[in-house]
């Protein structure tokens, strides 16, 4: 890539290069796949060497020399900037990767995951990296677990459900995805087998072990931190509550003088006839995706936005995943990995079909009703809200910019 700032350019090149080297499945799920067979290094002196290494690149950015840099340049220089700030709290203080168990079941869960999910290459390839990881795990888990002394009392219980998920996948999950893709289980069985032993190990450290303490909040100066430097806002905490505050008091008002044109006494009983508005199970699918190209036609009518030709594919979650996923951070929308460049884009809907009971049924076409899939499944993630910025994002000259937004093992 040609620049008119080879330095900043080559500094850049390392800030990215030492991400996805330390976090190896946020990485897979960016379409980065050099990292595929590895997980983080979660042990003390691992974080400190992460911690350590993000200081290097914040005092290198300071010392590079002065050169012409193109809008999407100092964009990324202001980013990157930001980000390495935050990764340095993260590595450094007592919440996030030092403090919360919930994290490292996050990345064991996931760094497998990420390789079942996209046929981003063909299976022994992905295979392989499974098995890697798979294997990696009990090293993973023991780390945190020689490191971890007390952990506030929710995160403990999400890592437990979480562990609880992590059995289920590692076990009938791996022997359902094995058989509904045709491939050979054996490898990914012993392996899983091992995994599921060392999680066994640590979910009776979570419950019999580990100590409950320490504070949830990061304090003021970390959330300032992340709204400036990760947010990039200039009002403080205190201004967007009292605005936030202000927001709902109008909205409840409105919510409340319109609720008889509903024909109904209060806005929650309005809200409740939208569970009766929904697709028979037959259609469930197909209501998904007659909405998203309803969604797509109206905006692109009213020339609202520029909507590209990024098809999305709507399916119900694969059945490997459906006895784990109620216990997972399991997205129906995953955003796509940029550098993999694979169409149509999935979209995992909540199942649902004929061979459930018939009340089973009725419950889940209640809870995912037209109202829902239309403002959650479509328009907020499968349309304008996620799918459609993802789509430009990804083709942005901003080089952080094009992977800001990717969904990893427990957040963006």
């Amino acid at each position: 890539m040609s620049s008119t700032a080879p330095r900043f350019t080559e500094w850049l090149d390392d800030v990215l290069v030492d991400y996805y080297g330390r976090e190896p499945v946020s990485a897979t799920f960016i379409g980065k796949h050099e990292y595929d067979h590895r997980l983080p290094d979660l042990s003390a002196d691992g974080l400190d060497q992460a911690a350590a290494q993000t200081r290097g690149l914040l005092n290198r950015l300071a010392e590079l020399p002065e050169e012409s840099l193109s809008e999407s340049e100092q964009l990324d220089r202001d980013l990157a900037a930001g980000m390495l700030e935050i990764h340095a709290w993260e590595n450094e203080a007592g919440h996030m990767w030092r403090g919360n168990p919930s994290l490292t079941m996050g990345e064991a869960i996931f760094g497998v995951i990420a390789l079942l999910l996209r046929p981003f290459a063909p299976w022994p390839q992905r295979e392989e990296a499974a098995v890697a990881r798979l294997e990696a795990i009990p090293g993973l888990l023991d780390d945190t677990r020689v490191r971890l002394k007390y952990a506030p009392a929710a995160w403990i219980a999400r890592a437990v459900r979480e562990c609880d998920g992590a059995l289920l996948l590692f076990n009938s999950g791996l022997d359902r995805f094995a058989a509904d893709n045709g491939v050979n289980n054996q490898r990914l069985r012993r392996a899983g087998d091992r995994a599921s032993a060392a999680v066994v190990e640590f979910r009776r450290f979570l419950t019999g072990e580990l100590k409950e303490g320490g504070s949830y909040g990061c304090g003021d100066e970390a959330l300032s931190l992340m709204i400036r430097r990760g947010h990039w806002l200039p009002d403080d905490a205190d201004t967007m509550l009292a605005f936030a505050e202000d927001r709902v008091r109008d909205l409840l008002a409105y919510l409340e003088a319109h609720a008889g044109d509903f024909g109904a006494r209060t806005w929650q009983e309005a809200l409740a006839q939208l569970q009766n508005l929904h697709p028979s199970v037959n259609h469930y699918i197909a209501r998904y995706e007659q909405i998203w190209s309803e969604c797509r036609e109206t905006a692109i009518a009213a020339n609202l936005v520029t909507w590209p030709d990024y098809p999305i594919r709507y399916v119900q979650q694969p059945r490997w995943a459906r006895e784990a996923a109620s216990n997972l951070y399991f997205l129906f929308y995953r955003a796509p990995a940029t550098f993999d460049g694979l169409t149509p884009v999935e979209y995992l809907a909540p199942p649902n079909d004929a061979s459930l009971p018939v009340e089973e049924q009725k419950r889940r076409l209640e809870a995912t009703n037209d109202s829902v899939i239309k403002l959650n499944h479509v328009v907020h993630h499968g349309g304008l809200g996620h799918h459609v910025q993802n789509y430009h994002a990804y083709r942005a000259a901003s080089r952080i910019g094009q992977i800001a937004g990717v969904d990893c093992a427990s957040r963006i």
